[in-house]
């Protein structure tokens, strides 16, 4: 997987003044453009405008593994359990739901974003009302030198902790902030049961009774912030296209509890 490296977030420091006539945060070279789109206090900061190796799907070691074991004899009846669980290692995953959702442009600017992007989390340039924050520092068609000074100082005051980047951008591009490790350890499958002794069940002319209870996908070990890392969202249209989560359903849960008899 190939993407762009982030380094923090923009902030007021990174540019000289603001062009208010074309509504552009400039430097003295003129504007700062990016993979992301035109750069602004708040946006996304990468390290460089080149690709680089964010990570590989394909996992260094997976497999699984089971555990069997019994207690009990004739006397009291025999308990036993078998679990089966199944791991990857060194894998990524790419959280193109994370990015679905964590960007506003002109073609999604009416879409919920994750929690993280509430107003009170995120680096922005607006207040509560919708209004550029310090405006009032705002005259003529360019902000420089003491004023904008002033104006900086306001907005960074109002973001002052927000570690969050403003969520619009004009292009969605993929970064290391959603390619995340996929390693898991899951409990595929558990088995529970107790067989009750013979001299209990001889009177009734059984041979056999067990009650036991089995259950699938109890738990999933993992790092992985989204539903469930072992996804392969995109392997239909693309079969090379191994480890991509977009809006994948998580694996489902099931817990059954029976009786076994034989007479």
């Amino acid at each position: 997987m190939y993407g762009y490296e982030t380094d923090g977030i923009y902030t007021t420091a990174d540019f000289t003044h603001y062009n208010n006539k074309d509504s552009r945060w400039e430097t003295d070279e003129g504007v700062i453009t990016t993979p992301l789109g035109q750069a602004y206090p708040g946006m996304t900061k990468l390290k460089s405008d080149s690709l680089v190796k964010l990570g590989n799907t394909m996992p260094i070691v997976s497999g699984g593994f089971n555990i069997n074991f019994f207690i009990g004899g004739d006397k009291w009846g025999k308990l036993d359990m078998t679990a089966n669980f199944t791991y990857s290692i060194g894998n990524a995953v790419v959280n193109m739901t994370a990015l679905d959702f964590s960007t506003i442009n002109s073609s999604t600017k009416n879409r919920n974003l994750l929690a993280m992007y509430a107003y009170n989390q995120r680096y922005s340039l607006f207040d509560t009302d919708g209004q550029l924050i310090g405006r009032q520092y705002i005259t003529g068609t360019d902000v420089t030198g003491a004023q904008y000074d002033l104006l900086a100082a306001a907005i960074e005051s109002a973001n002052a902790g927000k570690t969050v980047a403003n969520p619009y951008s004009t292009n969605s591009v993929l970064t290391d902030k959603y390619v995340e490790d996929g390693s898991f350890l899951r409990l595929a499958s558990l088995n529970i049961g107790y067989s009750l002794p013979e001299r209990w069940i001889s009177k009734a002319h059984m041979t056999k009774a067990r009650i036991f209870f089995s259950a699938t996908n109890l738990f999933v070990a993992t790092k992985y912030s989204g539903a469930d890392p072992e996804v392969d969202t995109r392997s239909g249209l693309n079969p090379l296209a191994i480890g991509v989560d977009f809006s994948a359903f998580p694996k489902s849960r099931s817990f059954n509890f029976g009786l076994n008899l034989a007479f």
